[in-house]
This record gives C-alpha cells, structure tokens and sequence, in this order.
C-alpha cells in the first residue's frame, strides 16, 4: 500500500463540508494514543462501535465519513488480534457500511505512522484537543478493564471523575462508557441504602442499650429493698420469748425449777396477836419479813410482841422450814 502524503490528506478533507469535515476530526483524533509529557504518540486500534460520534448531526454522516476515509487509505479497517470480527455491542449500519458483515464492527486503525508525526492538520488537532482526548482515554481505559467483567463498576472516585467528564463532554462520551456510569450509580445506590439501614439498626441497638441501662438507674437496686423492709424480729424475739411462734401449740411451762424431792409443803408462821395494853400502836407494828434463808429473825420476833423475846410457838418446837432441809426459794 502506497504511502498517503500530508498535503494528500489535506485534500481529502478539503472535499467535505463543515460537518463532515468535524466528524472527520473527531474520528482521526481518537485514533492516536497520546503519551503525556513524552510526546511519542503513536496509533491506537479502536473497535468501531467504541469511537465517539459526537453530536446527532455528526453522528449521522458518521458511517459515510469513516468509508471515505478508509476507501482514500487514510484509514485502516481490519479484523481483531485473534483474526475475527469482533462482535458489535449495537446493531449500527454505519458499521455495515464501513465494510463490515451483518453484526460485526471492524477494528479502525490510521494507515500510517508517518502521518501522526508528518501531517500537520492532525497535529494542531491533536495539540488542541490533548486535554480532552486524555481524559477521555483515561475513560476509555476504565471501559476496557470492565470488558468481559458484567458486575465490574467504578469506585466512588472514579464515578464521581467519570460523572465530571459526561458533563463536560457530552458528545464524545460512547455508549459503552455510559452504560459502566450507569452501572456504577447503580451499585453506588445500592451500598447507600446498605450503609443506611446498617445505620438505622446502629442507632436503634443505641437507643435501647441507653433506655436499658436509664431503667436499671431509675429502679432500686435489690438491697436497698430487702434493707427497707421490717427487720426480722422473729429470730431476737424467739430468743427472748419462748412463747413466740408456736405458743399455742408448747405445754406451759413452770417458773418453778423441777425438782426430785417431794414438796415440803410452806407454812406460814402465825401472826403474833396484839395485846390490850399495846392497843394501837402494836396493831401498827410493822411485821419483820422473813430472811432468804427460810428463816425467821428471832430479834425481831416474840409471843408476847416485844423485842428481843426469842420466837417460839408452843414450847421449844422448831417450825417446819427450820429444819435442815434443802432451800427452797423465797417466797413473798
């Protein structure tokens, strides 16, 4: 194939219209891999349902455009690497019309190396569009790293840049970059209402912990309520009282202490009779109570009344509780 001059390219595109001759542009740029700073730009294969059509009126002599460039050998249309086809994504006829069999797009390369670095139309729209065209091959990279991958979407950065750049150049974002945008927000959704609902359960699990531990705060703990309560006076009082509790049911029980011996039984001595001469005033004699020991104080005691007269009733005989008999307790 012979070599396609500059000055040869200039003409061809000197044939079409303001139009044509954009969508032109817009097909011959994409098709350069610009390296940034290095300035060794060099040609790029693109599928043809991945080359960007720009606006409706470009994308609809699209087709024509790129037969005609291919037809003059300016441009280069060909199978893929593994020699086939490769397969559209859209049924478009424009790729029919570049050459193509039904239901498959060409790969669309520039013909030359020489022309990127000898032509110098490319190259001041190559210098004018260095901007644009390397961040839409940052795009394109992104688009080819999902291909073959369905569930393969953008990360927040990347989605926010990628969003950026539809807005900024919306006619040279393909169908095939869009689709990942619109997969990638899809997901971006779909994780929003994950982190929210995990957030809601967060806030709920919160709220009951701080509600449970207010209630154990507000309610007395279970000390101070069995404090607060009588104290348990059975225990002191059955030790105190023998007739708490059970007394109806306990035999009463003698505050005399038991004893082996047969009762004696207690006799008290007679009173001493007041005698007429003591009149009055031996009626008003204090009677001397009796000692601890069961015995009478003979000093204090006479038959006659007076003092110091020893106490014997009929004779010398001893009272019953004189005799050497154990104590018995005194009795008032």
């Amino acid at each position: 194939m012979a070599t396609l001059r500059p000055h040869e390219a200039d003409v061809i595109l000197a044939g079409f219209d303001a139009v044509r001759r954009q969508a032109a542009r817009r097909l011959l740029v994409q098709l350069v891999a610009l390296d940034d700073g290095a300035r060794t730009d060099r040609r790029r294969r693109v599928s043809f349902d991945q080359l960007r059509r720009g606006t409706p009126a470009e994308a609809a002599v699209f087709g024509e455009v790129l037969e005609r460039l291919a037809h003059e050998r300016l441009l280069v249309l060909s199978k893929g690497d593994d020699g086939a086809w490769p397969t559209c994504r859209r049924s478009d006829p424009a790729a029919q019309g570049a050459g193509a069999v039904a239901g498959r797009c060409p790969i669309v390369e520039i013909a030359h190396e020489q022309l990127l670095r000898s032509w110098r139309t490319l190259r001041t729209w190559l210098r004018e569009d260095e901007r644009r065209l390397l961040e839409l091959q940052q795009l394109d990279r992104w688009v080819a790293e999902a291909k073959g991958f369905p569930e393969y979407v953008l990360d927040a950065d990347r989605l926010r840049h990628a969003r950026g750049l539809l807005k900024k150049y919306p006619d040279d974002v393909g169908e095939a970059a869009r689709a990942l945008i619109r997969r990638s927000e899809k997901a971006a959704r779909r994780r929003r209402s994950w982190l929210l609902a995990l957030g809601l359960v967060a806030v709920v699990a919160d709220v009951v912990v701080v509600t449970g531990l207010a209630m154990a705060a507000a309610a007395p703990p279970k000390e101070s309520a069995i404090c607060s309560q009588d104290p348990p006076a059975s225990h002191d009082a059955g030790a105190a009282s023998p007739d708490s509790g059970d007394a109806a049911t306990r035999p009463p029980v003698s505050s005399a202490a038991p004893s082996s011996k047969p009762k004696t039984p207690i006799r008290k001595p007679p009173s001493p009779v007041p005698s007429s001469s003591a009149g009055a005033a031996g009626s008003a004699r204090p009677v001397a109570k009796e000692a601890p020991s069961g015995r009478a104080d003979a000093s204090n005691e006479a038959p006659d009344g007076g003092p110091g007269t020893p106490n014997k009733v009929r004779g010398s005989i001893r009272r019953p509780f004189e005799r050497d008999e154990p104590k018995l307790p005194y009795i008032r």
